[in-house]
């Protein structure tokens, strides 16, 4: 499926609870009848057709992310893809454009999913926002540096023997952080432990936040100088 279709398709559910959704049996038969509350993703894909895999993006030329909408505010980083899955390419110094997150994110689906109330089968998708590099240059040259930063300092961590650690590009668009759970799960990089934990690179909260303030038309009580940067980034 391409983006345009799903954003067609995802515009179509907007605002209808997940209990009146067809795909909301179809999501009950796949946790054997016990709601994983974390994965209103999951429950998109199948909204849509489409399989949970493990394919590298969800779309035939992009990527669907979700982000939990609360009383109107996001508050959430989003994650892209393991940091374990970029280690070669990171080490052989592939190019922005040939990376596995250039990839991912060139064309992306933003879908906030309201969730005010406990019950699962109340929460609502919100109007979908898609975004292209391919249209935006500013905000794609902005993501490369972001990328290029990250990935510049995974590389001196690496050959220092140190630890994986928070790292943010210069625009805070895109970060690396922990995105594991107990017991965690040490990444092993060629013999050499990188991490005691799992680490993911994604969205950062600011990008997210002001992503979704822009095309929901709310605000944030307070906005810093990255904030106004990022703003003009989405202006396109």
């Amino acid at each position: 499926m391409k983006t345009e279709t799903a954003f067609y398709k995802i515009s179509e559910i907007a605002d209808i609870p997940f209990r009146n959704l067809p795909a909301y049996q179809d999501y009950q038969e796949v946790v054997n009848g016990k709601t994983n509350k974390g994965y209103a993703g999951q429950f998109l894909l199948l909204a849509l057709g489409l399989p949970l895999d493990t394919a590298l993006n969800d779309l035939e030329d992009g990527e669907i992310k979700t982000t939990i909408l609360k009383n109107n505010m996001t508050r959430e980083w989003v994650p892209i893809t393991q940091v374990g899955h970029l280690l070669d390419e990171i080490t052989e110094h592939a190019a922005w454009t040939s990376s596995k997150v250039y990839k991912k994110i060139r064309n992306f689906i933003l879908v906030p999913c309201h969730k005010n109330s406990k019950n699962f089968q109340e929460w609502s998708f919100a109007k979908p926002i898609k975004v292209s590099l391919n249209e935006n240059k500013k905000l794609a040259q902005a993501l490369a540096e972001d990328y290029n930063d990250i990935a510049d300092e995974i590389s001196r961590i690496l050959q220092s023997g140190k630890l994986l650690r928070t790292i943010n590009g210069r625009n805070y668009l895109m970060q690396i952080r922990t995105k594991d759970n107990h017991p965690y799960y040490p990444i092993n990089y060629r013999g050499q432990i990188v991490s005691n934990k799992k680490y993911a690179i994604g969205f950062t909260t600011r990008f997210i936040r002001n992503l979704v303030n822009m095309h929901r038309g709310t605000t944030s009580p307070s906005q810093s100088k990255y904030d106004k940067r990022i703003l003009e980034l989405l202006d396109n």
